[in-house]
Order: structure tokens, then C-alpha cells, then sequence
């Protein structure tokens, strides 16, 4: 409309649009998207005498002790090391929900967050992630027991890849397929974990080189985990190398790519095939056959908030599931006197802390062998009940009589029990994968 014909004709003032976007501009058409602000927050909102008043929150972990709850993670390895699998396994029991009896530790630890899990693959297609499931479910008795949704996504079967992050001339861009992704993940309540594999098919970037592109998407990833509570893994590959790492300081030289990745991960992990020397001591050890692929190493080489540190042993079972057999590997290489001065210390702890042991039954050492730790949760009944007889002989423990029942608790000489002034603690007790101290 020509203004000389329309006496009511307004210029349009595309800064008069409201501060939301949304709204008519004053002749009634859209009006263009508002610009954002340039900080998405105010300084003086962050007072830390406001905020950040009275007593933290207590670390939560996915994975006890190695990989917390809702920040960016990696998880890196070789091809045909076994990563995609650990992390298929990992996002099947976060799904399933607590299960009874003892669980094998995965990535180090215990699943300590149950929910919803996403895995996002760009080299799996759909027959294999199928056989992979299958191999972790072959009865489907798993299946019908799922507590959460495992959603597993075959991009090579679902629309091919996607880009999350792209360089357009010189500047790095979120595309809307990484806006698209990350509205549905949104929007499914109590997410616990999302796996993208691999890393660097999702960014049309060199993310390997250019440490501002590793930082950038690491840091998206960690805004993703803050915004859906979940924990997103990125898995990435190592760099090819002559030897084997012989600790976790190499493990993390291994990492392809510039040292940006690792750094703006909140935790990194790393599995490696040993020397093939190791391999062949260690099959010796858990009197398993040898094969140049049976044995993996892992561990956490990098992490923000208090990671355990202990290098993880694993076995390839034949299905390509790498399974924890760390406790085996760490028993068969201790001595007797060892493990008899870790259970008197195991012992002498659940006393202390109200809960003791009995040498048998629902209280027995080997019912309740995963709060002994590592090195004595791989004996077996017979052997665990024979030592504390020994020990009782020996007069290192006693069985100690408490009110209302019989003589059966163990303690050590002078420990509370013991004395007749122990007192039994209310409550579940926390499982401990890990090596006591003597």
C-alpha cells in the first residue's frame, strides 16, 4: 500500500517487536524474531552469597564412581576395541532398572541412575544393533522386565547422518538438526543418558585439530546434559601407537585429536588392548583361553569431580561383550596373608558401622560379598567361610552375642560389638567394588 494513498500507513519498525519474538508489528503483519540478548544471563542474578548459600549438593553418579550424572563424558578406543558394545550394554541397564542379585560392574562401576537411555549410532546399522541387543537379551527375559525406554537410533537405516555443529566460513554454527535433536530428547522426562558414536561424524568441523572446535562442541554437550539432566558420551577414537599404554597418564595421550576434547570433557575414558605379554599373563591368571584381542584395559584418564582412578580389567566374551573380571584378575594376584588382612579390615568396618557379618546366611560374608571389596567379592562361599574360621581361631575376630539373638555377629577384639555395646544401623548399605585398605 502506497503511504500518499493510505493516510493511516505506518512505516514498520522492526525494533518494535516485543522482547519475546512474537507478536504483530503495527500494521498487523509478523514481525521479525527479536534479537537476543547478547549474554544469556545477568551477573548480579549469580551473587554467590545468594546462590550458592548453605551446604552443596551431594555428587551424583550414572556410574559409581567413575562417570557423574548429567555432564558431556567420552569414551574413547580403538575400532573393534569394543566401546560401541560397552556403551549399547551401559544404555540397556540404565534402562532396565534396578536388578536382584550382584551386578558385574560396567565402565568401572555400578549404574547408579536408572531412566530413559538414547543411543545414537552412525556406523551401526540396524541388523547389527539388533544382533547386539540380542546377544545382551537372548531369552528376552531382559526385555520384559524394562523399567525405561531404550530408544537406539541406526542413522545408516534412519535418514543417514546428521550435523550437529558446522563451520560456515570461518564460524561455527549449531544446525537445526542439532535444535531438532535436541527437542526431543527435552521433551522425554527423566532422560539419563545419550550416546553419540562416533564424535566426529556429527561435526563437519575439524574437531580433531582446531581446538576451538573441539571446545565448542564439548561445551554444547555439556549445555545439552545441564538442559535434559542427562549424561551425554560422546565415544571418539585413539590414535594408532607401537606400544600399548603401560598407565592411564598414556591411556590419555591416545586420544586422537587436540588436547581441547579432553579438557572440556567432564570425565574422559579410555580401553586399550594391553601388550600382547599382558594378555597372555592375565589369561593364565583367569585360566581362560588366550586370543590376541581377550583382554582390554580401561580407566578413567581425566575427570572434574573426584573420579576413581583404578585401571579396569576386561574379558572379550565370544559374543564381542567386554565383561569386568577386575576382582578376578586383582584376587588371583594377591597372597593369602593379603586377603586375610582385608577381610579382618572388612570385617572391623560393617561392625563399626552397625551393620557386621555373620559367617553365613542372609548376613554371611559371601551373601554380602560385595561390600567386602575387590579383592575378597571374587572368593567363593567355601573359601570366605573357611578364612574367618581360621581367623576366629587364630583370635583375630570374634562372634559376638547382640539383644534378641544368638552368638553370630563378627567383630574384631575390642570393637564395639565385641564389647556388648554394638548397635545395628537402619537402612541399605553401600556396596563397594573397590580394593579396602589394609
Amino acid at each position: 500500500m502506497d503511504e500518499d494513498l493510505d493516510p493511516d500507513f505506518e512505516p514498520i519498525d522492526p525494533f518494535s517487536v516485543p522482547p519475546n519474538g512474537k507478536g504483530k508489528a503495527p500494521n498487523g503483519d509478523p514481525g521479525p524474531e527479536a534479537e537476543p540478548p547478547a549474554l544469556a544471563f545477568n551477573l548480579t542474578d549469580w551473587n554467590v552469597k545468594d546462590v550458592f548459600a548453605g551446604e552443596a549438593p551431594p555428587q551424583e553418579w550414572l556410574i559409581s564412581g567413575t562417570i557423574p550424572k548429567g555432564v558431556a563424558a567420552m569414551l574413547a578406543a580403538a575400532g573393534d576395541t569394543g566401546k560401541s558394545y560397552t556403551a549399547a550394554e551401559l544404555c540397556d541397564r540404565i534402562s532396565m532398572g534396578p536388578i536382584a542379585g550382584p551386578e558385574r560392574p560396567i565402565l568401572g562401576g555400578l549404574v547408579q541412575t536408572y531412566g530413559p537411555a538414547a543411543f545414537i549410532t552412525a556406523e551401526d546399522a540396524k541388523g547389527s544393533v539388533h544382533r547386539r541387543l540380542r546377544a545382551l537379551d537372548p531369552d528376552g527375559s531382559r526385555a520384559e522386565r524394562r523399567k525405561h525406554a531404550f530408544y537406539a537410533v541406526p542413522l545408516p537405516d534412519a535418514g543417514g547422518p546428521i550435523a550437529l555443529v558446522v563451520q560456515d566460513r570461518g564460524k561455527l554454527v549449531v544446525t537445526e538438526q542439532y535444535l531438532a535433536l535436541r527437542e526431543q530428547l527435552m521433551a522425554i522426562p527423566d532422560l539419563a543418558v545419550v550416546v553419540v558414536d562416533p564424535l566426529q561424524v556429527y561435526v563437519h568441523a575439524d574437531v580433531n585439530a582446531d581446538p576451538m572446535v573441539a571446545a565448542f562442541v564439548m561445551a554444547l554437550f555439556s549445555r545439552l546434559a545441564a538442559e535434559t539432566g542427562a549424561t551425554v558420551i560422546a565415544l571418539h577414537h585413539v590414535r594408532k601407537d607401537k606400544e600399548a599404554p603401560k598407565n592411564l597418564q598414556e591411556a590419555r595421550q591416545l586420544i586422537r585429536g587436540t588436547s581441547a576434547l579432553v579438557d572440556q570433557a567432564r570425565v574422559a575414558v579410555v580401553l586399550w588392548v594391553p601388550s600382547d605379554g599382558e594378555i597372555r599373563k592375565t589369561c593364565r591368571h583367569l585360566k581362560v583361553d588366550y586370543a590376541p584381542n581377550a583382554i582390554v584395559r580401561g580407566g578413567v584418564v581425566k575427570a572434574n569431580d573426584g573420579a576413581s582412578r583404578k585401571m579396569w580389567t576386561l574379558h572379550r566374551q565370544p559374543s564381542g561383550l567386554l565383561r569386568d573380571v577386575s576382582v578376578e584378575a586383582v584376587a588371583k594376584t594377591l597372597t593369602g596373608i593379603e586377603l586375610e588382612k582385608a577381610l579382618v579390615a572388612a570385617i572391623a568396618a560393617a561392625a563399626i558401622q552397625g551393620r557386621p557379618f555373620t559367617k553365613m546366611g542372609v548376613n554371611g560374608l559371601h551373601q554380602r560379598r560385595a561390600e567386602l571389596g575387590g579383592e575378597l567379592a571374587a572368593l567363593g562361599r567355601n573359601k570366605l567361610e573357611e578364612m574367618a574360621q581360621d581367623l576366629e581361631a587364630e583370635g583375630r575376630i570374634v562372634t559376638a552375642l547382640a539383644t534378641g539373638t544368638a552368638v553370630k555377629w563378627l567383630d574384631v577384639p575390642g570393637g564395639s560389638f565385641a564389647k556388648g555395646e554394638g548397635a545395628f544401623a537402619p537402612g541399605a548399605g553401600t556396596g563397594k567394588a573397590g580394593r579396602k585398605p589394609c
